[in-house]
């Protein structure tokens, strides 16, 4: 919005006072003009604006004792009184702005501008260069909004540029229904799940930016050596780690869902009698192993990660197309990112032991007493000391690996084969069968057994994934990622 400038020598040596239009100002010269004004700085050659515009210049400028009162023939406290009156009936403000409560559709940092939707209608908003983001009560920068967020926008109309974004998002998990057979999912496990979402959601936009020969040349290698594979699995997978949905689906179904009843001993059931797909949807006598259809494919609060995926997603493709032709910033990004999937996959599947605390169980932290001294009491008490400590092994490496990973993966193989030694020596000595996988003692040997297994399996993946990463082979890196994820599932569940 503009007005009028008009300039007017106060008191010339003739006391004659002329009006000049110099032209057009905007309307912010209405804050200095009124500085001017009220410290009494009223010099020659000095200007004010009138707020009524250019017409209420040539108005005022026809009455013919207005000239007189500029001149002045009045006092100066009197016009400075007269001006701020002029002021006060005006219809405009210094800055002219509207708030408007929006939803954000896309957010371009690279263009600086985001792209709202409100009362049926969309459009493309500039960002001011010192626009104020705030979510959540914090300030933050624009790159921290997300697709899909309800906010509140102010919007400057003269200089048509977004100054602030307030955006308010919902801190609890929406209360949602359990079907049959569920428990309420942690909450730390599902905030996990939305970070490793949105992780993956980077990585689709980065894959989708680098789009080289080399890549595509990655893919047809692991397209035919995929076809000669007999290993179902890997083949129903792509020879590659499986999506954020399916991982927290397989999780979540191991852990937190007990079609037969809440005590149920769900995974070793699962773990140690394996059934073919000729058994899947009977739920008789045990757990079924996969249910044609998986329970896992819709576990609780899983539309609300999805919604946070597809929020996330422009934001991801908008972040990566600024990187695009930097294919060795796009490498390292995407470097960064696959680490951080990793440790996320971790935390998923580990939270899902740590949350129920098993290692602060008064069996894994204080030692057993022994009430009688026959043989077969000591023997029980020599035992209940060995797997224990075993235990206590095995649950320290879900403590350590969300701690240092490195170090973790690659000490995890040596340690489980050492504790296992150690516990296997005892049944030795006292003359105890542990063979009889009917009896309590002996599914925990075994499960001992598959343990140090799936331990060797989860530091040789991570290393062999790290050694095909560094040779840039795509194939033999997504491999042993699908690898690492599914030990990391197993470890769990055993």
């Amino acid at each position: 919005m503009y007005v009028g400038i008009w300039a007017v020598p106060l008191r010339d040596e003739n006391r004659h006072s002329t009006w000049k239009n110099i032209g057009k100002a905007p309307l912010r010269r209405y804050a200095r003009v009124a500085v001017e004004l009220g410290q009494g700085i009223i010099q020659k050659n000095s200007f004010f604006v009138c707020p009524l515009g250019d017409l209420g210049f040539a108005l005022l400028s026809s009455v013919g004792r207005f000239a007189a009162f500029i001149r002045g023939e009045f006092p100066v406290i009197t016009r400075l009184i007269a001006c701020l009156c002029l002021f006060a009936l005006s219809p405009w403000s210094l800055a002219e702005t509207t708030t408007v409560k929006v939803k954000i559709d896309l957010v371009d940092s690279r263009r600086s501008l985001i792209a709202v939707s409100y009362d049926g209608k969309s459009r493309q908003l500039d960002l001011a260069k010192n626009v104020a983001v705030e979510v959540d009560g914090k300030r933050t920068e624009s790159r921290a909004l997300i697709p899909g967020d309800d906010a509140v926008v102010t919007y400057d109309k003269e200089r048509q540029v977004v100054t602030k974004i307030v955006v308010r998002r919902p801190g609890m998990l929406p209360a949602e229904k359990l079907a049959d057979g569920w428990e309420d999912m942690d909450q730390r496990l599902v905030f996990l799940v939305s970070r490793l979402a949105d992780v993956e959601a980077s990585l689709d936009a980065i894959e989708q930016v680098i789009g080289n020969k080399d890549r595509q040349a990655n893919l047809k290698t692991r397209d035919s050596k995929r076809a000669d594979r007999a290993n179902e699995d890997m083949d129903r997978k792509g020879g590659g780690p499986i999506k954020w949905s399916e991982f927290y689906g397989t999780t979540a179904e191991k852990f937190f869902y007990h079609p037969t009843d809440r005590n149920s001993s769900y995974h070793t059931v699962t773990v140690l009698s394996q059934q073919g797909s000729q058994a899947d949807n009977k739920v008789g006598g045990g757990v079924p192993s996969s249910q044609g259809l998986p329970v896992h494919q819709r576990p609780p609060q899983f539309d609300y990660i999805y919604r946070a995926n597809e929020k996330a997603r422009e934001r991801a493709i908008s972040e990566a197309s600024e990187l695009r032709g930097k294919i060795d910033q796009l490498n390292a990004r995407r470097q960064k990112l696959e680490g951080e999937q990793a440790g996320l996959w971790v935390d998923i599947a580990f939270r899902s032991v740590a949350h129920y605390d098993l290692d602060k169980k008064p069996v894994y932290r204080y030692e057993p007493l022994l009430m009688a001294s026959d043989t077969d009491s000591r023997n029980n008490v020599a035992m209940m000391k060995a797997t224990s400590s075993f235990m206590a092994v095995a649950l320290s490496i879900v403590d350590d690996v969300q701690k240092d990973q490195r170090s973790t993966f690659t000490r995890i193989k040596p340690a489980i084969a050492k504790a296992r030694e150690t516990l296997d020596n005892v049944p030795l000595n006292l003359g105890v069968d542990v063979s009889d996988k009917l009896t309590s003692i002996g599914k925990f040997f075994a499960l001992a057994k598959r343990l140090e297994d799936t331990a060797a399996n989860l530091t040789e993946s991570y290393l062999v994934a790290i050694e095909g990463d560094a040779a840039k082979d795509q194939f033999r890196k997504d491999s042993f990622r699908l690898q690492l994820q599914q030990s990391l599932i197993g470890y769990a569940q055993i």
